[in-house]
């Protein structure tokens, strides 16, 4: 508030609000009325629109034309409203959420969700300003992808839920982002965790018979992994391996999926006892959410 006070005559004036902008005197709002019976003061308020304004220092001065008074410039500074954020939680476990088809691509996932208040002071509707979730990769924040990026409310104080869908069960890192404008200071907040759990796919190996003729008769062994579909199924005999197989195709109903494959042993092999034993490693699109597995040695007979 700017105070002024009137000479006491009787009289119907106007006060003026005038701002100094590039080197010239301009009205900066419609002028405030008044009427003097005495001697009288009162005040002008010249910041009622002052929140619309960038940061900045403004010079304002107040003018009564019929009188031919004006007052002193007066200096006005605007400061950046300083962002501030309260998270709900620095570390949060996802949730595995998948949509398996036995032909095509998979959708994989650990869904976590958290909510985080950002404000600062109160500000005017002109105002909003982005407020981004960003992602640690590779020792850089990187923006995750939102189809509608979220908009920080003008009234200075928002509480928002931000959906999360990890593609790792690895600690990732995120934190949320306001950029620096010429209204707010920006800013980001601290960073919080999405942690998931590892799944085992649960390896089965089933052999045609526990032995075999030299050269002439061969063991087949079907291969089962419940819980997804593709990966390399490496079978060994004690440590050699003997041959690389993939495995692509299975039955899949949401999260419900097997995959199979089979493999003959070689005729070849020699006279006597031999463990068997299948290693299943997960394609790329599996890699973070389920680990590598190793079947029990079975003991197959060659005679």
């Amino acid at each position: 508030m700017v105070a002024y006070k009137l000479p006491g005559t009787p009289m119907l004036g106007a006060i003026e609000v005038k701002r100094l902008l590039n080197g010239m005197w301009v009205s900066y709002d419609s002028p405030l009325t008044f009427r003097v019976q005495t001697s009288d003061s009162g005040s002008a308020d010249i910041f009622e629109n002052m929140a619309a304004e960038k940061a900045g220092v403004y010079t304002f001065k107040l003018v009564e034309s019929s009188l031919g008074a004006e007052s002193a410039p007066i200096t006005v500074t605007i400061s950046k409203m300083q962002t501030a954020f309260a998270l709900s939680a620095t570390s949060i476990k996802g949730e595995f959420t998948s949509t398996h088809k036995a032909k095509g691509k998979n959708t994989l996932y650990y869904a976590a969700e958290t909510d985080t208040v950002v404000s600062w002071p109160c500000a005017p509707d002109e105002i909003g300003s982005p407020v981004t979730l960003q992602r640690l990769s590779s020792s850089k924040w990187v923006s995750e992808d939102q189809s509608e990026p979220a908009l920080l409310p003008t009234d200075g104080n928002s509480t928002q839920t931000w959906a999360i869908k990890q593609k790792t069960a690895e600690a990732t890192s995120y934190r949320l982002y306001v950029a620096p404008s010429d209204y707010v200071t920006g800013g980001t907040s601290d960073t919080f965790t999405v942690t998931g759990e590892q799944r085992s796919p649960k390896i089965s190996v089933k052999y045609s018979a526990s032995t075999q003729r030299l050269n002439k008769t061969a063991v087949k062994m079907t291969v089962t992994a419940k819980g997804l579909i593709r990966g390399k199924v490496r079978v060994y005999d004690g440590g050699k391996l003997l041959s690389t197989v993939t495995m692509s195709k299975g039955t899949a109903s949401g999260e419900t999926v097997t995959g199979k494959v089979t493999y003959t042993l070689p005729k070849s092999l020699k006279k006597g006892a031999h463990k068997i034993k299948v290693k299943f490693t997960p394609t790329a699109e599996y890699v973070g959410f389920y680990a590598q597995q190793t079947s029990k040695a079975t003991k197959i007979t060659v005679k």
